[in-house]
């Protein structure tokens, strides 16, 4: 091993030398994470989703014979000015 000052340790002995505060394993880097600022509210894509599912089911009752893509272009429009946006709730 290389004994010395901080500034004078290379390779394997500085490694060991120095001492890291922190996580040392999967476990405790979990923990380390700062994860106070998630919540339990859906996101957009998952608020979209159950809107699409939605309305796609009243859609194809009252339009039958369209493609998706119209489908999903008309669920999109809708989608843009309904309150279950959250772009809207502001």
């Amino acid at each position: 091993m290389i004994a010395g000052t901080e500034a004078e340790m290379v390779g394997r002995a500085a490694n060991k030398a120095v001492e890291v505060e922190g996580a040392g394993g999967i476990d405790s880097a979990l923990s380390a994470l700062d994860v106070s600022g998630a919540t339990n509210e859906p996101t957009r894509k998952a608020l979209y989703k159950a809107f699409e599912e939605r309305k796609m089911v009243e859609l194809k009752s009252e339009l039958p014979g369209l493609k998706m893509s119209q489908y999903k272009d008309k669920i999109f429009s809708l989608w843009k000015k309904s309150p279950e946006n959250p772009a809207n709730q502001k």
